[in-house]
């Protein structure tokens, strides 16, 4: 492990434990080198189970899984952590294109698609628009209709319904997690 990597164990809290309790500092170091082990060794971790095998708490655990997926040294997942396979992992988060690239992307295909998806939702409807791109490309087509619902789980798509509710405001706009 190189001296970069291993000083970057600590975190940028490094000198407050450290100066707060010389022990405190090198428990973390070694928490955070016994994480990387375990999962390399296993490939994979669930946070109950490095939170068991380390004695930490799950709160801990979770913030150093973060941190060590931070660092790249692995991947964070739903629930625990997975060995890093640098080619694929490199390769992977290279090819994985921004939601910003993906919406300028075949722009007049979504256009037509999102003309045509709008002219199926009928005033007083209930829609769900997920997350994609493409669902972006419907919205100003129903700047116009009235009394709709539509529920989303994109940040995206909840900021520009909330500029077209300023005009529009018979659209009520639900986001997973509140209104």
């Amino acid at each position: 492990m190189t001296e970069d990597v291993f000083d970057g164990l600590l975190g940028s809290d490094h000198s407050t434990e450290e100066s707060a309790d010389e022990g405190r500092a090198l428990l973390t170091i070694e928490r955070r080198m016994n994480i990387v082990k375990t999962v390399n060794m296993h490939k994979t971790a669930t946070v109950a189970e490095i939170a068991e095998w380390l004695g930490a708490s799950p709160a801990t655990v979770r913030r150093d899984l973060a941190w060590l997926d931070e660092q790249g040294l692995i991947t964070r997942t739903r629930g625990g952590a997975t060995t890093i396979d640098y080619p694929s992992q490199v390769t992977f988060r290279r090819t994985i294109p921004s939601y910003e690239q993906r919406l300028n992307e075949y722009v007049e295909e979504k256009q037509s698609i999102g003309q045509c998806a709008a002219e199926h939702i009928h005033d007083g409807e209930t829609i769900i628009l997920d997350a994609s791109s493409t669902n972006h490309y419907v919205l100003p087509f129903l700047a116009k209709k009235r009394d709709l619902t539509i529920i989303t789980n994109s940040l995206y798509i909840s900021k520009e319904l909330m500029t077209i509710s300023e005009t529009n405001p018979s659209l009520t706009v639900i986001c997973s997690g509140g209104t």
